[in-house]
């Protein structure tokens, strides 16, 4: 069965979440969240195709650094048709790679399913006062301007320069401070 198009949702997830093995055999998907594996696993099954788990079971591992346990799961796919649409149609790359794209979409609900979960995926609120709030997203250097122009686009915020990250040169912040962006950007993630 062929695939006319992807749903926002599940492209976010892929962008957020995926990484993409140098051999072009399969996508790996790892997330401390079970619910998005099986929303990807859903959305392979209407179409026919097959997917690997690679680990059903919850995997926990001891981060040597900070001392603590955590767990996360990991879907890999492998399905040429599937990286070919992503990469070719989507113009995804991993979550790892260097250079990444924001998404060609095909119609402006499926720009908004991404941008809804993509930011609250890649975001943080911060307190900066009693009163005051703030919203970080983080995005790719290379596709962040755009997603501040998409974002003010849908939601009537401010177009704001994007901003250093301190730990890592592929990485880039948006900072959201008005409290008007703020309260539009809170309402439109939790929509």
């Amino acid at each position: 069965m062929e695939i006319n198009h992807i749903p926002g949702r599940i492209l976010a997830i892929l962008w957020t979440t995926a990484s993409w093995s140098n051999s072009e055999e399969f996508i790996l998907i790892t997330n401390s969240n079970r619910e998005l594996l099986v929303q990807i696993k859903k959305f392979l099954t209407i179409f026919g195709f097959n997917y690997s788990i690679y680990s059903s079971e919850e995997i926990k591992r001891k981060d040597s650094k900070n001392e603590y346990n955590y767990t996360y799961f990991r879907l890999k796919i492998y399905n040429d048709y599937i990286i070919n649409i992503l990469r070719n149609k989507y113009s995804w790359r991993g979550r790892k790679e260097d250079k990444r794209y924001y998404p060609e979409f095909e119609y402006e609900r499926q720009e908004k399913g991404f941008l809804r979960y993509y930011i609250k995926d890649k975001s943080s609120i911060d307190r900066i006062s009693d009163t005051r709030k703030r919203i970080r997203v983080f995005a790719n250097w290379n596709f962040i301007d755009q997603l501040s122009e998409r974002t003010s686009y849908f939601l009537g915020t401010n177009i704001n320069k994007p901003q250093s990250h301190s730990q890592s040169d592929k990485m880039k912040v948006i900072y959201y401070q008005s409290q008007k962006d703020v309260k539009k950007i809170a309402e439109f993630i939790c929509s």
